[in-house]
């Protein structure tokens, strides 16, 4: 998932465990990624979104 935002002050980099589900990673700088770029139905063509409150809300809870 792409979204826009900025992580909270201080850190530049977040990584945790999600149990048995993976592992989640967000940066907000020095990563490259690549992808289909096909259009997933029912998401926005033509923006990404804004969630800092959501990436805030991400590291403060792990």
């Amino acid at each position: 998932m792409y979204v826009r935002g900025r992580l909270p002050e201080g850190i530049g980099a977040f990584a945790t465990s999600l149990s048995q589900r993976g592992a989640l990673e967000i940066y907000d700088h020095s990563r490259f990624t690549g992808g289909t770029w096909r259009h997933v139905a029912g998401t926005p063509l033509d923006r990404v979104p804004e969630a800092t409150d959501v990436l805030e809300a991400i590291v403060s809870q792990y």
